[in-house]
């Protein structure tokens, strides 16, 4: 057996969709519903290091006859740069779904920034969320860590605001 199948299995194990039907233990909760909605669902395991799997698929293949076979090898390689690259698109695909969302989505320090002067109550948006059923998303601010963020919809049904003024459709 070699260390470089060993390593190769562990790769490819880290890079491994799991399956719709898998079941956290030991108190690990998962939200299905989230994951699938934002195309982030969970691959390999978080219980072991890419090392910690290396050394579980040495103890596993230690005296198998296939352990030191070249196609073995190849095979691997090839599954785990072509999963590696499937990865990367659902990553990419993932962040371009995000962005998108932006586009319809706004806090109110940014509203605030947007329209001058204004101030706006982010209790009066949340009952407008609620009652329109279109509940915020959280994002990134430099000043607070996260912050929710509502609908174009909750804006327009609160304060009667666009939340992307163009020419055409001014503040």
């Amino acid at each position: 057996m070699t260390e470089t199948t060993a390593k190769a299995l562990a790769v490819k194990l880290m890079a491994w969709e799991l399956p719709q039907d898998f079941s956290p233990d030991c108190f690990i909760s998962f939200d299905r519903e989230r994951a699938t909605a934002n195309g982030s669902w969970p691959v390999g395991t978080n219980l072991l290091t890419v090392a910690q799997a290396e050394q579980m698929f040495a103890y596993v293949l230690e005296g198998s006859p296939h352990a030191q076979a070249p196609e073995l090898l190849a095979d691997l390689r090839e599954a785990a740069a072509m999963n590696t690259a499937s990865q990367a698109v659902k990553k990419a695909t993932a962040l371009e779904r995000e962005l998108d969302k932006a586009k319809y989505y706004a806090s109110v320090k940014r509203m605030e920034m947007l329209y001058h002067g204004t101030k706006f109550n982010w209790r009066l948006l949340k009952s407008a969320a609620i009652e329109l059923g279109i509940l915020p998303i959280e994002v990134f601010d430099a000043n607070y860590g996260t912050v929710k963020a509502y609908h174009a919809d909750v804006w327009m049904e609160a304060y009667a605001v666009e939340i992307n003024p163009t020419p055409e459709n001014p503040k």
